[in-house]
């Protein structure tokens, strides 16, 4: 039982912090509208310039986590970077602690990136602490650093996907709508709750989780830190195009997700059961993915995913409006696919991780930080694409519903093959 505690004492903080998800980037510009009265396009551009300078925070947090991490190590710099989260998001959810009026365009736009910064400095050394826990012994292969590390991960992973439906049902459960300040209300107090008992048992179970002691190296600038492993670890760097790729596939269609249930499928109401079903699948999924993965290896049953979502992306072609069984069906499978993209890609990057701390130092904070920013520049190039594409399919002529029914499909079918091909050459092989 103790590895498994030592999982859940570990994993516990990824539940909070995916509960951020919704209420931030989805929620959050609904309830500034209604309780504040501003235009959204206001809302929206300072939000988005908020996301887009957070793109480039993540590799200098990682930078500084290593840097610090002999003074403050990894917990330390979580437990005090969560402080400073739940403080800010405080204030972003009640913006008139600062302001009696209502909040500017530059309240709106400091709260916003203040927040993601405090988010991305928890997030960073957390994710680089997987790989400092319990570390393979430096004979281990690639093979068995990758079924050791499965646990951990999956625990992780896992509990963000609770975090995310938990956030679904939090709306219902408190018989409240999300763009009343009473929300926002409840949910600041759930979060600093449920992210001081996970802290308190990650510091508490410290010792069981033997993380590999901090030793001091030799200070290197940010940009030696990047030539080094662009000269000395290059293999460390190959994940990211198809890592890149097959976020860039998931993202178009989730940014166009409730546009397509509400206007394609004119089942707007339904939104809510098509996310619990999609993650509820993937969470029931988990421990056979994990099974295949052990029997198999990552990279095969990551590819078997991939081939399995973009087919049921084929499947979208043939919905007609209102049929709710079929966007069921296809949700179940995509699900099915949703924790092992989520997963088996999080192991590699600790397997890379940790082989390139046993070959020369220790990188893990700066090589979060690049993949960090990778998942959000894949989130941001989905949204800065699929929008002004559906203008422009409107504006070529195309009918709204061709136009539509072509960029929630296609481009995660072409994407998701690519990344086939790309996973098929030989440097995934020891994955």
């Amino acid at each position: 039982m103790r590895p498994i505690a030592n999982h859940f004492s570990y994993a516990l903080l990824a539940m909070p912090i995916a509960m951020l998800g919704l209420p931030v980037y989805i929620y959050l510009p609904s309830f500034y509208n209604q309780q504040f009265s501003l235009s959204l396009t206001a809302i929206g551009s300072a939000l988005l310039l908020a996301r887009i300078l957070d793109v480039f925070t993540d590799p200098l947090i990682g930078y500084w986590s290593d840097k610090f991490r002999v003074k403050f190590d990894r917990i330390k710099q979580i437990f005090i970077a969560s402080i400073l989260l739940l403080i800010s998001l405080l204030f972003l959810f009640q913006p008139t602690l600062i302001s009696e009026s209502n909040p500017s365009w530059i309240l709106i736009f400091a709260l916003s990136f203040i927040s993601y910064f405090f988010w991305t400095l928890v997030q960073i050394p957390y994710l680089a602490l997987a790989a400092e826990i319990s570390p393979a012994d430096n004979s281990a292969t690639g093979r068995n650093i990758e079924n050791r590390q499965n646990p951990l991960i999956s625990a992780r992973e896992s509990l963000s996907i609770i975090g995310v439906m938990a956030m679904l049902l939090l709306p219902f459960l408190l018989q409240t709508e999300v763009t009343e300040q009473r929300f926002y209300n409840s949910f600041w107090l759930i979060l600093v709750a449920i992210f001081m008992f996970s802290l308190l048992l990650l510091i508490t179970q410290r010792a069981k989780l033997q993380p590999s002691p901090p030793t001091d190296h030799k200070a290197h600038s940010f940009f030696q830190q990047w030539q080094i492993i662009r000269c000395h670890h290059s293999f460390a760097l190959k994940i990211f195009k198809p890592y890149f790729l097959n976020n860039l596939a998931n993202a178009i269609p989730a940014t166009l997700f409730i546009i397509f249930v509400d206007q394609y499928l004119q089942l707007k109401d339904q939104v809510g059961v098509f996310l619990l079903v999609y993650f509820l699948t993937g969470l029931l999924a988990l421990p056979v993915w994990l099974y295949l993965a052990r029997r198999f290896g990552n990279i095969k049953i990551w590819r078997l995913s991939i081939a399995l979502s973009a087919m049921s992306f084929l499947a979208v072609f043939a919905l007609d409006e209102a049929n709710e069984t079929l966007y069921l069906i296809i949700c179940v499978l995509t699900g099915l696919s949703l924790v092992v993209d989520i997963a088996i890609p999080a192991s590699i990057q600790t397997d890379i991780s940790r082989q390139v701390s046993q070959r020369s130092e220790n990188l893990n904070g700066f090589l979060f930080g690049i993949w960090g920013m990778t998942t959000k520049l894949s989130l941001a190039v989905a949204i800065g694409f699929s929008l002004p594409a559906l203008d422009g399919l409107n504006w070529l002529g195309i009918e709204p519903d061709t136009g539509l029914l072509l960029l929630y499909a296609l481009p995660a079918i072409v994407l998701k093959t690519w990344v086939l091909h790309i996973l098929k050459t030989r440097i995934f092989l020891q994955f």
